[in-house]
């Protein structure tokens, strides 16, 4: 994937508020990860950076972490998603 980081997992998720927003921006603006993950004892939250709209505004529980064959899949569908809107305008 050519050097990029696709993901940054937080896994000591004590202060919610405050770590979910050192993600979203210090981690996110230094290392520009495409999914950030934020784990507790008691659950699993996921970001996608590359959500806008309604989607943008917050963490979303999941019960997994996505494979890497997962991330590319997505990676590339958003890719292939953006380059139709391109040429449709």
């Amino acid at each position: 994937m050519n050097g990029d980081i696709l993901a940054v997992i937080e896994n000591n998720l004590d202060k919610e508020n405050k770590d979910l927003l050192k993600l979203r921006s210090v981690i996110t603006q230094v290392l520009k990860p495409r999914f950030l993950y934020a784990c507790s004892a008691e659950r699993i939250l996921f970001y996608d950076n590359a959500w806008r709209g309604l989607d943008a505004g917050e963490f979303k529980q999941v019960t997994t972490f996505m494979s890497l064959e997962e991330m590319k899949l997505k990676i590339e569908q958003q890719k292939k998603n953006s380059f139709q809107q391109r040429n449709y305008h």
